[in-house]
């Protein structure tokens, strides 16, 4: 104790009260960005003053190693600058989309890198980058210019007050959540925000990810959960297998069902017709204005997203590593052909990485379509799905599950209008220009979306097999809605349409996300798959909530005991495209290489021998052009599929023969003839070095058995 005394005495007070000082002002600054007002601010302040302190001993923490260092303006600095640039880049978010700054973002910034001009302008981009590197800049000066505390540090006196502070902001952390000040559980990430403050909530989607165990968690427990005895038990024997496709329309919503709205024209008139033929009705999604794999997540895996950490996204998390059932895995059982499809880079979110622990036989991303356009903003247009739609139902035997996620409507949304006429006019209803100019925008995208869809079940109707197409709104979009203004009045819910072949009856009504796939394919007997039994079963038992979570737990994080302790399914060998890319010939001067084939696009690059790959151009006549390149006979020509880091497939592996400047197919590599691509099983770099070193060996040896020097 005595040490403790003598180190606030002479050390501390100072020290301390700026840490606390600096602490109080962080958390105002931040608070101020979240709530992007002063006034908001001093209103939560006043009606929550134990919050606000509780948030502002959690920010003291950093600060507190002040106290064991010299360069103590060092960490005031770079502290204080941690937390104004998160609030700063909490109240950018919040501009673009509902959903606050979380801890799961952190693990998105890669894929928030590849859109970040479909958000900003170039000016806008060079001014952050700017800021940022005057911040580091300000951080580097302090390391080498800020005073550093002379005299004794009294580390101990120092260590002792940490690790006494930490075990009381524990206590009150734990006395917080029990009186209910806090919570763990965040309904809607918004306001928990809003009501727990920036800190706390930001700290507790860091540190709470995935499901936690349920309490009396065994084998016995996973059984009674799935005893026939305890629900309707459906279970049909017969049961038909149509074409199931799902399409989960990017920002969908229905401008008239927007109270006080008034446009020009109808802005989704073939949605319209088809409501008065076709099961329709609202669908709740687990996400608001961003968040379009979350929506994935429940439709594909009929799990509920609610049981996981708040802002969690389990694409980013457990499904990174783990293979999880899902209505593709199940389908696939029945005979069905798996795919997924999406006008985006394939590497967002990860799609190339999930989907095959998913359950997908072949995913279609942008880097193997052809003869798209793209939006004002960058985004490609849905006109393009059509036809990859139409190649998995007819490029495959059997009946086929299709997933499909369009982008054409993404934001952000202009303030200004586009050169551009748009064809749909706001008539009334909005208050600012710039308002007017991001909806007039927004329905321009919609009206277009609206045509791919007419144009889709135009093929449908000319198919000669039974196909059930859901359509749904992943999310609202990012243009200020808000309950009041929607006659149905539910941000989290958008409307859906279930188009069928087959006869089904009209049946409208509200569904819930991670309930869509099993219900419809109860109503054609596939009662097939853990989560699509357990849905149809018990969806109107008292535990419904609290059994679903217990399986999610068993599925992705416990024992597996439903499973009989090891989950059936395995990874799969995602394959890319529909169409194979394949090569038929070249052309080499010497310096320029150009390479034809067949389904080549701009995102093909070269690798001659295994070596790096390198970019080219793609020209009108469909042939990729590189110069540069130096090219001898008998070397392996590979044209790779590549986004950024990742190698999404490669070409078969061809062997270039200089005197004909023909390609032939390398032996040592077979071809299984299967739909889509993939990436090389063999090493081609190795096999090359293995093939230089074995013809080596077979030369020397045929020098000793002559007796003779062969001399190049």
């Amino acid at each position: 104790m005595n040490a403790l005394r003598f180190a606030y005495e002479k050390v501390f007070r100072k020290s301390l009260t700026y840490c606390i000082l600096l602490a109080f002002f962080s958390n105002f600054v931040v608070e101020v960005l979240s709530r992007r007002s002063l006034f908001a601010t001093f209103s939560f302040i006043g009606n929550k003053p134990m919050v606000f302190l509780y948030n502002t001993m959690l920010m003291l923490i950093p600060y507190l190693v002040a106290l064991l260092v010299r360069r103590r303006v060092f960490i005031y600095v770079l502290v204080t600058a941690i937390y104004v640039i998160a609030g700063a880049v909490n109240f950018y978010m919040l501009s673009y989309r509902t959903t606050p700054f979380t801890g799961v973002d952190l693990t998105l910034i890669e894929s928030g890198l590849d859109v970040l001009n479909n958000y900003m302008s170039v000016l806008q981009i060079i001014l952050i980058v700017i800021a940022v590197l005057l911040v580091i800049a300000l951080i580097v000066f302090c390391w080498f210019k800020s005073p550093k505390k002379r005299g004794k540090r009294h580390l101990l006196g120092s260590t002792l007050f940490i690790v006494l502070y930490l075990l009381v902001f524990s206590q009150v952390t734990e006395k917080a959540i029990e009186a209910g000040v806090l919570s763990k559980k965040f309904g809607n990430l918004k306001i928990s925000y809003q009501d727990y403050g920036f800190a706390y909530c930001f700290g507790v989607t860091v540190i709470d990810s995935g499901i936690d165990m349920p309490k009396g968690y065994n084998e016995s427990m996973m059984q009674r959960i799935l005893d026939p005895s305890n629900s309707a038990n459906i279970d049909n024997e017969e049961y038909s297998t149509p074409n199931l496709i799902m399409i989960q329309l990017e920002s969908f919503f229905d401008p008239t069902e927007m109270i006080g709205l008034e446009l020009s024209e109808d802005p989704v008139p073939n949605w319209h017709r088809l409501q008065e033929q076709f099961t329709t009705g609202h669908v709740t999604m687990p996400t608001v204005v961003a968040g379009t794999c979350n929506t994935e997540f429940e439709m594909i895996t009929g799990m509920n997203l609610g049981f996981f950490g708040p802002g969690e996204y389990p694409y980013k998390t457990v499904l990174k590593e783990t293979v999880s059932e899902s209505i593709p895995f199940d389908l696939m059982e029945l005979g069905y052909s798996t795919h997924a499809i999406h006008n985006n880079k394939a590497t967002f979110y990860g799609r190339n990485n999930v989907f095959a622990n998913l359950g997908f036989q072949t995913f279609t991303s942008v880097e193997y379509m052809y003869d798209y356009e793209f939006t004002e903003n960058g985004w490609v247009k849905d006109g393009v799905l059509t036809e990859c739609i139409m190649d998995t139902l007819t490029q495959t035997e059997g009946p086929d599950f299709t997933y499909t996620i369009s982008v054409q409507p993404h934001g952000a949304y202009p303030t200004e209008p586009y050169p551009e006429e748009t064809p749909i006019k706001v008539v009334s209803g909005l208050a600012t220009p710039e308002e007017i100019a991001a909806m007039e925008y927004y329905v321009k995208q919609l009206r277009e979306m609206d045509q791919f869809v007419a144009d889709l079940i135009a093929e449908l109707e000319q198919f000669d097999e039974d196909v059930v197409l859901i359509m749904y709104g992943d999310h609202i979009p990012g243009l200020g809605l808000s309950n009041e203004i929607l006659t149905y009045g539910d941000i989290y819910q958008t409307p859906y349409i279930i188009w069928d072949n087959t006869g089904r009856k009209k049946a409208d009504g509200d569904r819930i996300a991670y309930q869509m796939a099993s219900l419809v394919l109860g109503e054609y007997g596939i009662n097939q798959g853990t989560m699509i039994k357990f849905h149809q079963n018990y969806k109107d038992t008292n535990n419904y909530q609290e059994n679903m979570e217990r399986l999610q737990y068993d599925m992705l994080y416990g024992e597996r005991y439903i499973y009989g302790g090891k989950t059936p399914f395995v990874r799969t060998d995602l394959r890319y495209g529909i169409d194979k890319i394949t090569l038929t010939g070249v052309d080499y001067d010497g310096s320029t290489l150009t390479v034809y084939g067949e389904n080549l696009n701009e995102f093909g690059q070269l690798s001659v021998n295994g070596e790096e790959y390198v970019k080219g151009t793609f020209t009108e006549e469909k042939t990729l052009v590189f110069t540069e390149i130096t090219l001898e006979d008998s070397d392996i020509i590979v044209i790779g599929q590549i986004r950024g880091d990742s190698i999404l497939s490669e070409t078969s592996p061809m062997v270039y023969h200089a005197d004909t400047m023909e390609l032939t197919a390398l032996e040592a590599f077979g071809d299984d003839g299967k739909v889509g691509n993939t990436v090389n099983s063999i090493d081609i770099k190795a096999y090359v070095e293995e093939m230089a070193t074995s013809a080596s060996v077979q030369t020397e040896s045929q020098e000793e058995a002559d007796g003779t020097e062969i001399i190049p």
